[in-house]
């Protein structure tokens, strides 16, 4: 959002867009292991099922949003994705089965 609102050099935006699809790659295969652990034994597989499902559905409308919502507000599409990263965070935080535990 921020690469948008300034004028920067242009291999800037290039390298820093580059460095955010690697993070969002390494955040996509750091998801599978999380997630597993978040679920008990028994409703794993359903659950990880299930939430593959929501995040398939999520790309499938993210080129919409971006076009619909990028034609009102330039910046829109990307505070609307970064709130929902964030919510999404806050709210996996606070489930039972990780609330003051360590991964492991």
């Amino acid at each position: 959002m921020a690469l948008m609102l300034i004028q920067l050099n242009e291999l800037v935006v290039v390298v820093l867009s580059l460095a955010g699809k690697v993070a969002i790659t390494a955040a996509f295969q750091l998801i599978w292991a999380y997630t597993s652990e978040l679920y008990p034994t028994k409703v794993r597989s359903l659950a990880l099922g299930e939430a593959n499902f929501l995040a398939r559905l999520g790309s499938l409308c993210s080129p919409y949003i971006n076009d619909l919502l990028g034609e009102v507000v330039v910046w829109g599409p990307s505070a609307l994705f970064g709130l929902v990263s964030l919510v999404a965070a806050a709210l996996a935080l606070i489930l039972p089965e990780t609330r003051h535990s360590d991964l492991q």
